[in-house]
């Protein structure tokens, strides 16, 4: 199942349907943090279905244009 989504229905923010049935489309996010960091010793792990994983892309898009990163 996504682990952003706790059932496999349609989105409206998203627009699709969140099914985590079809391992063909999916994502995984991972990120471990280190000493000095406020989440030191943190770990994530993260399975989504390609809906979930497109509107992530989108945001994370969205936050590197709205600091002026260029791609």
């Amino acid at each position: 199942m996504c682990s952003a989504n706790a059932t496999d229905d349609y989105i409206p923010e998203i627009g699709a349907e969140c099914r985590f049935d079809n391992f063909e489309g999916f994502g995984v996010l991972q990120a471990s943090f280190g000493y000095g960091s406020d989440r030191d010793g943190e770990n994530f792990h993260f399975d989504l279905c390609q809906a979930c994983f497109e509107r992530l892309v989108d945001t994370v898009e969205n936050l590197r244009t709205a600091h002026g990163v260029r791609a």
